[in-house]
């Protein structure tokens, strides 16, 4: 059985048709099924160009007032890379020479036209490794361009998320102030709630540079789509179908399951804003393997077995140029008022640090599909560690060291502290409290304390440095970064020893009266 011809589109510059000729039927002798468009002039030319992705030129040397000269630079405006092959009766060596420095990539006389395949198969193939070399480096820079945005977003909301734990904390110690006047309270209230949206804001942010706190476990794909359903379709509303097509069984992956939530939610929300008209929105799930070749060929992808999301829509589809800046954070196509330009900004983020990747197909009018690739988890879903009831918000006569480069974050904490009756020692930095130890070590009993801080030594290395000379000290730390930004080898127990800036007065209460308790020393016999 004979293999398929391969298809080739050619794009013929030549004034005559019985050599145009010629040339096909050799490319069909060569095993190329060729369809093909031929042109005199250089206006015909500049028509044809844009037409349809040609695959090749073939360009007479001299055509009457128009020539192989004028048709490169003709194809170097529109700035795309074609195979082009000169095809001549004759042609002199050094104008053959000079419109190979111009961008001609081969010549062959018409009276050797046996060259012409083996001509054409080799330039396709190179012209094809230089798309893929050029797509690589694509996705190499957008990868790269992610990263600096990612890392820009991650500092914003860092240093924002200090602000926010003076603006949040205070305002939560005005409310709880019985002497607060009564023309007052509303007033603060718009505070404290203006604060929980800026806060929710800047844990997007965190979500995209993936500095956000995970607390994986064996989640089944499936039934968080299902716990979801109820809501999605409330979301999408009457006008809009939701189908779905799931692979048989379950599809284990191991996921923050909030975070897979919320992903589903903005996706789904992201396919019904195309739709305003309605439509229709397909959620599909299949497991898959990716080999070493394929992820190769692709910065982004790593070879495994992943279950993949598809989230397809029937709305407006997107440009070239839309699609390439959808994941920007406050990217949007939405009119003023109608978007934060975060909700798939937040989706990459989330499956980036799930490590996954996502893939877009769009066009206008054609509708989107997002295909998301996320480590397959096989087997049961492993138990979720049971997470210990709050302690009650009560106080202590304890002495605290707390140290934090943010004067407003400082005394915010000390003041809360304070009030619960904590005797409170300060420190602006990691040196500062190394300075303070010798005078504290003997009545300090935990220490409250940034991870990073700008001096050279930041919390973990201030906890190493004080654990070494009093072990099983306690330690709780607080960021507005996760502990992710700490480095891979420093675990810290969520929950537990950290806090996320920003925090309320009952959160840094509760967290420092519960690790007082655990660490208070038994009682003597």
């Amino acid at each position: 059985m004979s293999s398929p011809a391969s298809q080739l589109q050619l794009l013929l510059v030549e004034d005559s048709e019985s050599d145009a000729a010629l040339v096909v039927r050799e490319f069909q002798r060569g095993g190329f099924a060729v369809q093909h468009l031929r042109v005199q002039t250089a206006d015909a030319l500049r028509a044809a160009l844009p037409q349809q992705p040609w695959d090749a030129i073939i360009c007479d040397f001299s055509l009457p007032g128009f020539g192989a000269s004028s048709a490169l630079d003709e194809l170097r405006k529109t700035g795309l890379d074609l195979p082009f092959l000169l095809v001549s009766g004759t042609i002199p060596d050094q104008s053959a020479v000079d419109l190979m420095r111009q961008g001609a990539h081969d010549y062959i006389l018409k009276d050797n036209l046996a060259r012409l395949v083996p001509a054409m198969q080799r330039e396709l193939k190179e012209a094809s490794g230089r798309r893929e070399r050029r797509e690589m480096e694509a996705q190499l820079r957008q990868i790269q361009k992610m990263e600096a945005i990612g890392q820009l977003s991650g500092g914003v909301a860092h240093d924002f998320n200090n602000i926010l734990t003076v603006i949040k904390g205070n305002a939560a110690l005005l409310e709880t102030d019985p002497a607060l006047p009564a023309e007052l309270r509303d007033f603060v209230t718009e505070i404290s709630r203006a604060a929980k949206r800026a806060a929710k804001l800047t844990g997007q942010l965190l979500a995209f540079s993936r500095r956000q706190n995970l607390h994986t476990s064996g989640v089944d794909l499936h039934e968080s789509i299902s716990n979801l359903l109820k809501m999605l379709q409330r979301l999408v509303g009457e006008h809009i179908t939701m189908r779905m097509n799931f692979i048989a069984g379950s599809a284990n992956v191991f996921a923050d399951p909030s975070m897979l939530d919320q992903v589903i939610l903005n996706l789904v929300v992201n396919a019904r804003d195309a739709m305003p008209g309605g439509g229709r929105i397909e959620l599909e799930t299949e497991i898959c393997e990716i080999n070493a070749r394929a992820a190769a060929a692709n910065p982004n992808v790593r070879p495994g077995h992943f279950v993949r999301l598809t989230v397809r829509d029937t709305g407006c589809g997107m440009t070239p140029e839309v699609r390439a800046r959808i994941f920007e954070p406050f990217f949007t196509t939405k009119d003023v008022g109608k978007g934060t330009g975060l909700g798939l900004a937040v989706v990459y983020g989330i499956v980036s640090q799930h490590k996954g990747w996502i893939e877009v197909d769009s066009e206008p009018g054609r509708g989107s599909t997002f295909r998301l690739y996320l480590p397959h988890a096989p087997g049961s879903n492993p138990p979720i560690d049971a997470s210990r009831q709050p302690a009650l918000e009560r106080g202590g006569n304890e002495t605290i060291l707390v140290v934090e480069d943010e004067l407003t974050v400082r005394q915010f904490v000390r003041t809360v502290l304070v009030r619960l009756g904590y005797q409170v020692h300060e420190a602006s930095s990691g040196r500062q409290a190394l300075a303070l130890w010798p005078e504290l070590r003997d009545r300090v009993q935990l220490v409250v304390t940034d991870i990073v801080m700008p001096d050279g030594i930041g919390g973990r290395e201030l906890a190493r440095q004080l654990g070494q000379d009093m072990p099983g000290l306690p330690v709780l730390f607080m960021s507005g970064y996760s502990t992710e930004n700490t480095g891979p080898d420093f675990l810290l127990e969520p929950g537990l020893n950290f806090m996320p800036k920003p925090f309320s007065p009952r959160e840094i209460a509760v967290a420092v009266r519960r690790l007082l308790d655990e660490n208070r020393p038994a009682p003597s016999r």
